[in-house]
């Protein structure tokens, strides 16, 4: 059965974030992520967040299906950061993911007298990251746009934008993909998915419509494993 502290849907007025109840569902999906509850329904509507994955397995499932359940990020971070260690048993089914802006890495590199400064954005629509996983089901992962590449010079100091994973990125960690639709994202590297050092398990997986100046469906290194199965990847 159902576990009732995780059962929310769109509030609008209203004071508190509501209690997980059906009768006073939580106002925001967070609040239904963070509950420890093993599994929890979200009703249909646009949630603007930027959402951390717990922990704890959890199954997630939209009441209406992706098409009236969409997650909308801030544009400044992954739509859906999974990074503490859930396993595949984790679900999220039934929702569209879109809006995302990547999360954002500063690094500087000295080179003789020349000073680069670099700013790598990862993984529009949801980053996945070690020593996690997680199954996406029946999920559209769309319009997410991470920036293209950029680089100025000023003096010595070398400024160096680039971008990796617009739908998906996948690092050190596992996912699988089940009736996953990946589209209409953008990245330098990897438009619609970029996976180093990770697994991938792709079936009934659609890739199309991707852009980036390098590997527009998909990007995967030596290190990973993609397994698909009656998948489109183009």
């Amino acid at each position: 059965p159902l576990d009732p502290r995780a059962r929310w849907a769109p509030r609008t007025g209203g004071a508190g974030g509501g209690t997980g109840t059906v009768d006073d569902p939580y106002h925001k999906v967070q609040s239904a992520l963070n509950s420890g509850a093993s599994c929890a329904i979200v009703g249909a509507g646009n949630y603007v967040e930027d959402l951390q994955w717990p922990a704890n397995d959890l199954w997630v499932r939209s009441e209406e299906g992706a098409d009236d359940t969409v997650l909308t990020g801030s544009g400044t971070t992954p739509v859906l950061t999974v990074a503490s260690g859930s396993t595949a048993s984790s679900v999220l089914e039934g929702v569209t993911i879109t809006g995302g802006g990547g999360r954002k890495i500063d690094s500087t590199l000295v080179v003789g007298a020349s000073t680069y400064y670099y700013s790598k954005f990862f993984g529009g629509g949801v980053s996945v990251g070690s020593p996690s996983s997680i199954t996406l089901r029946d999920v559209s992962v769309t319009e997410n746009e991470l920036p293209g590449y950029a680089e100025s010079v000023v003096g010595s100091s070398h400024y160096v934008t680039t971008s990796y994973g617009g739908g998906l990125y996948v690092q050190g960690a596992s996912i699988v993909l089940d009736d996953v639709r990946i589209t209409g994202n953008f990245a330098y590297y990897g438009g619609g998915a970029y996976v180093t050092t990770g697994e991938m398990e792709g079936v009934n997986l659609l890739i199309a419509a991707n852009s980036a100046y390098s590997w527009a469906a998909l990007y995967a290194d030596a290190g990973s494993e993609i397994t698909l199965s009656a998948s489109i990847v183009n």
